[in-house]
C-alpha cells in the first residue's frame, strides 16, 4: 500500500540502503549481504500491510542489520578514524531514521484501527 506514509518512508529506506551499495563497491560480499537482507526486510514490509504488528517486527530487523553494519564498519575504522570514511554511513544512519518513523506510523495506524473498532 503505496497511499500510507510509512509505506513510502520504508520505499526512501530502501533508496538509502541502495545508494550505499552503489556508492561503495569495494566493501565485503558479506556486507553486500548483510545490506542486501535489510534492503529485503524493507520490500517485504511494505508488501505486508495487512499485518501491521508484522511490519514493525520486520523493520526492526532491517534496523538491526544496519546497526550490526555500523559497529562492525566502527570496529574495522576504530584505529584510522577518517571524515570520509565516516560520512559513508551517513545514507545507513539515514535509513534506521526512516524506519523508525515509518514504525512510529504504523503504531499510529494500529492505534486508529483498535479505535475505530471500539466504536461498532
Amino acid at each position: 500500500m503505496i497511499q500510507r506514509i510509512q509505506s513510502l518512508f520504508w520505499l526512501a529506506s530502501i533508496i538509502s540502503l541502495g545508494f550505499f551499495l552503489f556508492t561503495n563497491p569495494d566493501i565485503e560480499i558479506i556486507v553486500q549481504g548483510i545490506i542486501a537482507a535489510a534492503i529485503l526486510f524493507n520490500i517485504i514490509t511494505i508488501f505486508s500491510f495487512q499485518n501491521r504488528k508484522r511490519q514493525i517486527l520486520i523493520s526492526y530487523l532491517a534496523i538491526f542489520c544496519i546497526i550490526g553494519y555500523m559497529g562492525y564498519f566502527v570496529g574495522q575504522h576504530l584505529n584510522t578514524p577518517s571524515s570520509i570514511e565516516a560520512l559513508k554511513i551517513i545514507p545507513l544512519a539515514v535509513s534506521i531514521i526512516l524506519n523508525i518513523l515509518a514504525n512510529h506510523f504504523t503504531r499510529k495506524d494500529i492505534k486508529l484501527v483498535e479505535g475505530s473498532s471500539r466504536l461498532r
